[in-house]
Parts: C-alpha cells; structure tokens; sequence
C-alpha cells in the first residue's frame, strides 16, 4: 500500500492505470478464493442460466476494475483539486449540494465503484462529510485511514453510536455503505435471483433525526478515464404522523431496490466478495 501510494505520488496516472490493469489481472488468475466468491454472488444475482463462461467473463474484468480504483484511491493525497475535479462526469442532484451545505444529510451508498474516493471527493468540495468504516486486516485501516484524513474525510468505526451522533450534532454530512449488515441484522430483501439482509442504519438515522436521505455513487466509466457521479434523493420532508418502524422499513426497501438495480447494471463493479445471500456460506 505504501509503495502505491508512493508510486502514485510521482507516476502520472496514465501509467498507473496500465499497472494496475495488470495487476488486476494476475490477482484474478491468482486469487482463486476471492475469484470463487465472486463467481458465486454473479450466480445468486443473475441465476444459474447466465453460465460459467459469462460468469469468468465479468470476475475478470471486475478484478481489474478494483486494481483501477485502488490505483485511483492511492493517488488521491497526490491530487490537486482541479486534477480530481476533472475526473468527474456530475450527474449529483443539485438539492443534495445544497443540503449538504445548509443542513447535513445520511448518504446511503455501496461497495461499488470507488466508493472511497467518492468520500474523498465530497470532502474536497468543503461538503464536511465523515464516513461509516469497518475494521480491515493487516493494519490497512491504519493505511486507509491516514488517506481519508488527509482528504478531510472523517472515518466513524460503524459500530460507534456515540461518534456517530456526535458528527451529526457537530454538523457532519454521513455517507453510510448500505449493501452489506455486518451484524447480521436489517431487512431480508431480493437482490437479483437471490435474498440478502440489508442493513437499516441510514433509514434509522435519516427518520429518526430528520435529516435528508439521498442515494449516491461513484462509477468508473467504460473508458476508465472518469468517474460518473451519481446523487439522488429518497427523502427530505418528514411528517409529524408518520409511523417510525414503518418509514424505516419502507426507506430500506427504496434503498435496497436502488441498490439492486445499481448493482445489475454495473455487475463488475460490485466488490462484495462475502457470501451474505441467504443459505450462502461465507
């Protein structure tokens, strides 16, 4: 990790994406596990009459579309904010930018795309957003944490309740991963050909604080030389009757719909590689 962000520091980006295509591509011939997995979450989406050599097809380029966006997120802290601009296609909600301003807002989003320099880049508008994160091996938290800081990007360990709302009070925007429960615990709801537990933390928080909802994402392009720029609201406006567990649950349906579709139309740019469908081992 050091030695990327190293490189990516006096390597222009032209030349580590080359890089990190092949990397990309020795990590899908030689990552069986993670390539097994992968595989495995195509069938449970697509079903079984996709076939195996579709299946290879989209792991392939899936493995080499991380190793980008890595390559991308390892560069940021090297970045000036004119070079980082420019590699966005905005199709944001302009509501979302004044919300984010004005008010604070919970960003539901998913491990697809860069969701990392997603964060990076809201953060370098001056947006003042913290983010969700789980504990990763081998001390890339550590790693992953020194480039989110240096971003301006808060990271929030997911299950710190008192963090949580503290940024809240403190006038922080949330950007939540809401594809996977790490808990185990949410909403059991379709994805593709299969049924996964989705997590209810951004509904929770949105309804029971008030704040904003919106579902957004970072996607690399085709052509891998921008990202597009995804933003959209679910909710802004709160009633004084609405019922709280209702609105929750209802909130984590739209989302996970959004989830879903998002997911089938850019399949290999999922990187989920647990097993989290139902009666799937991990």
């Amino acid at each position: 990790m050091y030695l990327g962000i190293l490189m990516g520091t006096f390597l222009p980006r032209w030349f580590c994406l080359i890089l990190a295509k092949i990397i990309g591509y020795c990590c899908f011939l030689l990552m069986e596990n993670q390539k097994k997995k992968m595989m495995n979450n195509y069938f449970y989406i697509f079903g079984k009459e996709i076939g195996k050599k579709k299946i290879q097809e989209l792991t392939k380029k899936l493995f080499i579309n991380l190793a980008i966006c890595v390559a991308d997120f390892l560069k940021s802290p090297s970045y000036k904010d004119r070079h980082f601009f420019s590699l966005i296609e905005n199709q944001v909600s302009t509501d979302f930018f004044h919300d984010a301003k004005t008010k604070k807002l919970i960003l539901a989003t998913l491990h697809l795309g860069n969701w990392e320099l997603g964060g990076i880049i809201l953060s370098r508008m001056r947006l003042n957003f913290a983010c969700l994160i789980e504990v990763l091996p081998y001390g890339m938290s550590k790693i992953f944490n020194w480039l989110r800081k240096k971003n301006h990007l808060k990271p929030i360990p997911y299950n710190s309740l008192k963090e949580i709302l503290n940024s809240l009070k403190n006038g922080y925007n949330l950007a939540i991963l809401s594809d996977r429960s790490l808990n185990r615990q949410g909403v059991l709801l379709p994805l593709g050909k299969g049924r996964r537990i989705f997590p209810k933390g951004s509904a929770f928080l949105a309804q029971k604080y008030r704040i904003p909802l919106y579902f957004g994402y970072l996607v690399l392009k085709e052509d891998n030389k921008k990202y597009l720029m995804i933003g959209e609201k679910i909710k802004t406006e709160y009633k004084e009757d609405e019922n709280f567990e209702e609105e929750v649950e209802k909130l984590t349906k739209i989302i996970a719909k959004k989830i879903e579709k998002t997911i089938i139309r850019y399949p290999t740019q999922w990187f989920v590689f647990q097993g989290d469908f139902l009666n799937e081992k991990n």
